[in-house]
């Protein structure tokens, strides 16, 4: 279009100059003619010359990976309030090209490669009329091994008659492929990272990491499905757990080995637990939380933390009969001692 553009002001400039001979109305409506278009094509050069083309290619980051051929490469946007998507299928170097796209608009590049999904933004510039990009991709595995938690962070936070756990996870693919899950969820979907929560939780939230048309509520806890690419991802989730009795025993299985786990217990609630080392209480935006840790646990290791003294609960009645018979104790003592001595 850009070429038609200038073919058209070279048509109205030599029409200007062949037309300019005699002087007569016939070579004045020539010349007028020649401006005219000349103007005209002048005037949508910009437009035409604006559209920008965006340039991909896909790179496989498994070593000996297979080839990124004949994929395709969705691009979206949004033009006049509706979405709009077009599509290009990688040549044998994993190359795709979009052209006549608008400069200062918004593009993402969505595709999928052997199960898993990838995306990238494209951005223009307004004065950008060629954009280059390259997405990695990884080849694909459903073998879980490569899966481990760096750092596991568990926060206790009592209320009434209840307890809100919240636990955030760094989940490291430490392979070189991605993991898309071997266990089926339904048809389409398959489970990723499963995580067992204690009996009883209810009021799931789910933040960084997790998305709600991804998990599916499992038997005992719940799964991801979104496939987890080489690297570390941060999930976090929270949830309720009834503790009306005290003490109360919280009893977590760690489904993945974990380099360190980390517990903080707030609202002046006591904790102790046979398998993790009492450390110094820190504060966070001003609350004083206990803190428990360990270190290099297993897969399929059972954390029990045990939570006492929780905050404006009455005194159990077996805990009073205790300090009613310990007084009648120290009075029998002390009547006994004052009584040798008189």
């Amino acid at each position: 279009m850009e070429i038609v553009a200038w073919a058209g002001i070279f048509i109205g400039v030599v029409l200007f100059l062949a037309c300019g001979g005699s002087g007569d109305s016939l070579d004045r409506y020539c010349r007028k003619c020649g401006v005219s278009l000349a103007a005209v094509f002048v005037l949508l050069l910009p437009g035409l010359a604006a559209a920008a083309v965006l340039e991909g290619r896909l790179s496989n980051q498994t070593p000996d990976g297979g080839k990124v051929s004949k994929v395709e490469v969705a691009l979206l946007f949004t033009r006049n309030g509706q979405e709009e998507k077009l599509t290009a299928t990688t040549d044998a170097n994993g190359k795709f090209r979009f052209a006549d796209l608008s400069p200062g608009e918004h593009y993402r590049v969505n595709l999928e490669y052997e199960g898993a999904e990838y995306g990238a933004a494209a951005e223009f510039d307004k004065t950008q009329d060629n954009l280059r990009i390259e997405i990695s991709v990884y080849d694909s595995t459903s073998d879980p091994s490569s899966l481990r938690v760096k750092t596991h962070q568990v926060v206790f936070n009592p209320g009434k008659n209840s307890l809100r756990v919240e636990e955030t996870l760094q989940v490291e693919n430490a392979g070189q492929r991605a993991f898309i899950g071997s266990q089926p969820v339904d048809s389409q979907r398959r489970a990723t990272i499963e995580l067992t929560l204690p009996e009883g939780a209810a009021g799931y939230q789910y933040g960084n990491g997790l998305m709600e048309c991804c998990v599916v509520a499992a038997p005992k806890g719940f799964v991801d499905t979104m496939d987890v690419k080489p690297g570390v991802r941060e999930i976090v989730f929270s949830y309720t757990l009834p503790a009306s009795s005290e003490p109360y025993r919280f009893i977590r299985r760690l489904d993945y080995t974990t380099d360190a786990l980390n517990v903080l217990v707030g609202g002046g609630v006591s904790a102790k637990s046979p398998g993790l080392e009492a450390r110094e209480a820190v504060q966070i935006q001003g609350v004083r939380y206990l803190q428990l840790a360990g270190k290099n646990l297993d897969g399929g290791t059972s954390m029990t933390v045990e939570l006492a003294d929780f905050p404006g609960r009455p005194v159990p009645f077996r805990y009073l009969v205790f300090a009613v018979l310990a007084l009648i104790l120290i009075a029998a003592l002390v009547y006994v001692l004052v009584g040798r001595r008189k």
